[in-house]
């Protein structure tokens, strides 16, 4: 997480909590992942129009799939609008 913060992403974690016999557990669950000109391009291009979501499925050490979040711009190319393993 730091690697893509360094990177100049804005980064948002989600968290599992459970209680077990008393113990506390905290699993990670998600983690969102956007830079600045994606959402800028999103913005611009995705208000009002379908955008697609598609998942990998264990391609990844953590063996969490990877989310991206496509949409197209006005010369009909699609761009990634953002990222998250689930």
């Amino acid at each position: 997480m730091k690697a893509l913060i360094d990177a100049g992403f804005h980064v948002r974690r989600h968290w599992v909590e459970t209680f077990k016999a008393n113990v506390h557990i905290r699993r990670l669950d998600q983690i969102f992942f956007v830079s600045d000109a994606q959402v800028a391009k999103a913005r611009r291009f995705c208000s009002g129009f379908v955008v697609k979501l598609d998942a990998t499925f264990n391609t990844n050490a953590t063996k969490m799939p990877l989310a991206m979040t496509v949409g197209v711009d006005n010369h009909g190319k699609s761009f990634t609008a953002a990222l998250s393993f689930i």
